[in-house]
């Protein structure tokens, strides 16, 4: 049979055995508080019951001596002041002073205060670490993060000269120039700040043969004047394109030297008569046929 060992126990709360209950070696229990008692001799000598009980947060002994924001015995003590003290803490404040260099933002352990000091505003462009240049002059970057002041450019002066470069015209200030496609101009852009400009294709000079060559100077005109028997028409609205028409109004020459017209083809009617088809040279008044049915053509 199993042989079964009980210590001295007590089931009442707060019993406690006395050092007369116990031998030195010989442990006592009560197992309502859950404590465990044995019997010691203290540093006189004298005997005395100590007891062993779960370590927890109200039972477990702290010596504050070296704490600033508690003097309790017991962790929980302690732990509760130091709550407080944490919870007092984290009551921030903060204070804003004068600007001042670049700013500043401080704080104060014991009086949980943060300090903060704007930086300077910058009022002017050496604020900022950078030189000042010339009146007039611009603000440029080398793309690498430097700074630099550059003068204008000069605008551009456009004159118009004579044939002896003599300036007629002049303007000042120039900063745009605008080339007229109306006048034969084209303008092509090349990229990375380049243009191209072209002029389109343009007569200057006109020969003749055996004549004296025909040179245009600047805009320039030239006359088209119709010699003898020649007809010369013009339609500045003509269909597509402006239009030079030259007829020959003069085909062939009479014994008064007028002109009578091209036959382009004869036929004989069924009634018999002759029909001529011409260009519009002839009339009533140059080809007719008389009351003896004789054609005739003049040159009225």
């Amino acid at each position: 049979m199993t042989t079964q060992i009980q210590l001295k126990r007590s089931s009442t709360v707060g019993s406690v055995p006395t050092a007369s209950d116990l031998e030195f070696g010989e442990l006592a229990v009560n197992t309502r508080d859950g404590k465990l008692f044995f019997k010691h001799l203290d540093s006189n000598g004298a005997e005395q019951i100590v007891s062993i009980v779960e370590d927890k947060e109200d039972n477990f002994l702290i010596d504050s001596s070296g704490l600033t924001y508690s003097s309790s015995n017991t962790l929980k003590n302690v732990l509760d002041d130091l709550d407080a003290t944490i919870i007092t803490k984290a009551d921030l404040s903060a204070t804003t002073n004068t600007a001042s260099g670049t700013g500043d933002l401080s704080y104060n352990n014991t009086t949980g205060v943060f300090s903060f000091t704007p930086p300077v505003v910058p009022t002017s462009i050496t604020n900022l670490g950078i030189s000042d240049g010339q009146s007039g002059q611009f603000l440029q970057t080398d793309g690498a993060g430097s700074f630099s002041f550059a003068s204008v450019a000069n605008p551009l002066t456009v004159k118009k000269i004579n044939s002896n470069n003599t300036a007629l015209t002049t303007v000042n200030n120039v900063t745009d120039i605008r080339f007229d496609t109306d006048s034969g101009f084209d303008v092509t852009d090349l990229g990375s700040g380049a243009v191209k400009i072209q002029m389109n294709s343009t007569f200057k000079t006109w020969k003749v043969s055996g004549q004296t060559d025909l040179v245009a100077t600047g805009l320039d005109v030239i006359e088209i004047v119709a010699g003898s028997g020649i007809e010369i028409l013009t339609n500045p609205t003509g269909s597509t394109y402006k239009q030079l028409t030259i007829n020959n109004t003069r085909f062939g020459t009479g014994s008064g030297g007028g002109a009578i017209g091209v036959i382009i083809d004869i036929s004989i009617a069924d009634d018999g008569d002759m029909l001529l088809h011409h260009v519009d040279t002839f009339n009533s008044d140059n080809a007719k046929i008389n009351s003896n049915g004789e054609f005739i053509l003049t040159d009225e």
